[in-house]
């Protein structure tokens, strides 16, 4: 019988709060209300087993009252006409279908007089799913900081400023938020030297921290990137990214494998269909 050890239980946040294992569960979300004022086009798929050749794409269409049918699909051929196909909504303009093309690994669609080019599975006019995770990251930002903020002037009411760091110390508590990304290297990567270098999550983060940083209410969480000229205070620039740099690390499991460089090559932790796996560390 093989013993597994280190096992890695699938919980989401209500699991978690129901077996005690958190103490408080906060939800912010994420939503884009009302983004339809531009033409939004997805290619689902393409048939050329049938003439004429067709495709199945995705619009936001309207009925006939002018109420909004967002995400409907759609079957059209070359000359189908989005603006009419969409019950006259104008973003559609000059979205008259051109060629479509059935390659396989090379499906896509064009129109007579736009510049575009969907290729299968890609779609226009949606919001980059860059765009919600940067959010996200400056949300997080945002509430930890906030927390931070709340939890000092909790233990330092009362307190003699000189001796605010001193009683922070003692409490022996901090603010941790952690970040569950897709994949190792949207954090963090290799260059061809051995040089860590920064994946796009850790460039926003940082990008993100700086900017919340600046604003004053957050100087006494931070001193030491405000420089003092008599009654007023400037951000020192170098101290300020200094400490984005140091305030956020990525834990992951390392293989022993070693890719062409030499470099360590990162394992992806992955749960079975029954919610389990293994737990990993450096």
């Amino acid at each position: 019988m093989t013993e597994n050890l280190n096992m890695l239980y699938k919980l989401d946040s209500i699991d978690a709060y129901a077996r005690k294992l958190v103490k408080q569960i906060e939800v912010a979300s994420i939503e884009v209300q009302d983004n339809h004022n531009q033409a939004y086009i997805k290619l689902i798929s393409v048939d050329n087993k049938k003439s004429p050749i067709t495709a199945k794409i995705e619009i936001d269409a309207q009925t006939k009252t002018g109420k909004l049918q967002p995400r409907i699909s759609i079957t059209v051929k070359s000359g189908t006409d989005l603006f009419e196909a969409s019950g006259g909504r104008t973003v559609y303009e000059g979205y008259v279908i051109n060629d479509i093309y059935c390659e396989e690994g090379n499906e896509y669609i064009d129109f007579t007089s736009r510049d575009d080019i969907i290729g299968l599975g890609q779609s226009i006019g949606e919001v980059d799913q860059d765009t919600y995770k940067r959010l996200q990251v400056s949300k997080t930002v945002e509430e930890h900081l906030e927390k931070e903020l709340k939890f000092y002037k909790k233990i330092t009411t009362g307190v003699d400023i000189m001796d605010h760091s001193k009683i922070i110390s003692q409490k022996g508590i901090k603010v941790l938020s952690l970040f569950f990304i897709d994949k190792v290297a949207n954090y963090r990567g290799y260059s061809i030297d051995g040089v860590p270098v920064q994946g796009k999550f850790a460039f926003w983060f940082e990008e993100e921290f700086t900017q919340q940083l600046r604003k004053p209410k957050y100087r006494i969480l931070y001193p030491s990137v405000w420089d003092k000229n008599g009654d007023k205070f400037t951000i020192n620039g170098q101290a300020l990214k200094e400490l984005a740099s140091s305030v956020h690390n990525g834990y992951f499991a390392q293989d022993k494998k070693k890719d062409a460089s030499g470099n360590p090559l990162f394992a992806e932790s992955k749960l079975s269909a029954k919610g389990e796996g293994r737990c990993f560390s450096r």
